[in-house]
């Protein structure tokens, strides 16, 4: 049976390994990551073309860097935010003075860069606190409902994927992952926090 961590330990560990040298945990890392901080990039510099472009850079700084990352510092998904944020400001510099923006025009385009409401620090601090708790409510669960979970939401499979993944029927994996939300419901509802 298959056996995967929750995703802010998963990362961490992959983030160790790449602080190791280990190339097989960056594809791992950046495959798992890329989709969710390039919007991330290109939300900030306004274009795929040059968001894939940071994305590319903020992965060269991540492999070099991933030794540096603490985890009692820092969820892995907001370490690497960061990196990717700094790159694409630093970009955001670089153009103004090539392209001879006024103050008032790199101001703007500052703020814009900083002023999505995921950025907040109190915001990022509630998310990982969030997380934390998932990751307990997970670890409460029935070891072949949390896998079918993780299976399902960490690695963003299909419910036939997950069945496939842990060679189970497909009601199966549907009655796991349902009773497994309903037990994370409760767990978080709790403590105050909704799934």
């Amino acid at each position: 049976m298959i056996q995967i961590q929750a995703m802010p330990d998963h990362l961490a560990r992959l983030l160790a390994q790449c602080a190791r040298g280990d190339s097989a945990a960056f594809r791992s890392l950046h495959a798992r990551t890329a989709p969710r901080l390039l919007p991330f990039a290109v939300r900030i510099v306004k274009t795929r073309e040059l968001g894939e472009e940071i994305l590319q850079e903020s992965y060269l700084s991540i492999w070099r860097d991933a030794a540096n990352f603490d985890p009692t510092r820092a969820a892995p998904l907001t370490w690497m935010s960061t990196i990717v944020r700094n790159k694409a400001v630093d970009y955001l510099r670089a153009s103004r003075l090539r392209d001879g923006l006024t103050d008032a025009d790199w101001d703007e385009q500052l703020w814009e860069a900083r002023s999505d409401p995921r950025d907040d620090p109190c915001a990022l601090a509630e998310q990982g606190q969030r997380w934390r708790q998932i990751q307990l409510g997970l670890t409460s669960l029935q070891a072949a409902h949390r896998t079918a979970i993780e299976l399902a939401f960490f690695d963003e499979l299909s419910h036939v994927e997950v069945a496939q993944a842990m060679t189970m029927p497909l009601g199966t994996v549907k009655t796991w992952i349902r009773r497994g939300c309903q037990q994370m419901r409760g767990h978080l509802a709790l403590r105050g926090l909704a799934l």
